[in-house]
C-alpha cells in the first residue's frame, strides 16, 4: 500500500516536472489505445502504466511514462501530459494495478483536535494478481509505432 501510494505521487510529480511550463513537449505523441480483460471479462477501473523501455542512452529520450482507467468495458486511451493525448512512439513496459478499499482502517498515530479520537486510514488493495503490478516478473510490453496503436489487448489471468 505504501509502495503504491508512493507510486502515485512520484508519477504524478514527475509528469508535472516534466511538463514544464513549456508544452512543446506535446508534439510527436501518437494515440495509444486498447482493451484489458482478466479470465475474458472486461477489467473495469484498473490502471494501465506505461513506462518507457529504454535499452540504451541513444534510444529516445524524450520518452515519458503515460497512464489510463480502464473503463466499464476495459477500454483505456493512454494519457502522457493531458487526459487522452497518447504516448510518444517506442518501447515500454506495462503495469496493470486495481486498487480498490479494502475495508481495513488503521490508526495514523493522530488524534482528531476536534474529536479528541484518533485519526484513522482505509487501507486499499490490488485486486489483481501480484505479478501485473511488476514490469519485470510479468514480462508485459507494448511496442508503440510512430503512427500510434489503437488495439492493444491486454489478456490477463488470475491463475
Amino acid at each position: 500500500m505504501k509502495y503504491h501510494c508512493l507510486f502515485i505521487v512520484l508519477f504524478f510529480i514527475a509528469l508535472f516536472l516534466n511538463s514544464g511550463c513549456n508544452h512543446s513537449g506535446l508534439s510527436g505523441l501518437v494515440v495509444c489505445k486498447g482493451k484489458v480483460t482478466l479470465d475474458t471479462v472486461p477489467l473495469e477501473n484498473a490502471t494501465v502504466t506505461l513506462i518507457p523501455y529504454v535499452q540504451n542512452s541513444t534510444e529516445k529520450n524524450q520518452q515519458r511514462n503515460a497512464f489510463s482507467i480502464t473503463d466499464s468495458a476495459g477500454r483505456f486511451t493512454m494519457t502522457t501530459l493531458k487526459e487522452n493525448d497518447g504516448v510518444y512512439s517506442g518501447e515500454y513496459w506495462i503495469i496493470i494495478t486495481k486498487y480498490e478499499q479494502s475495508g481495513e482502517f488503521v490508526k495514523t498515530g493522530e488524534i482528531d483536535t476536534e474529536t479528541g479520537k484518533d485519526i484513522l486510514f482505509e487501507k486499499s488493495v490490488n485486486r489483481l494478481p501480484a505479478i501485473y503490478e511488476n514490469y519485470r516478473e510479468s514480462q508485459l510490453r507494448v511496442t508503440v509505432p510512430d503512427s500510434g496503436i489503437q488495439d492493444i489487448v491486454l489478456e490477463l489471468t488470475t491463475k
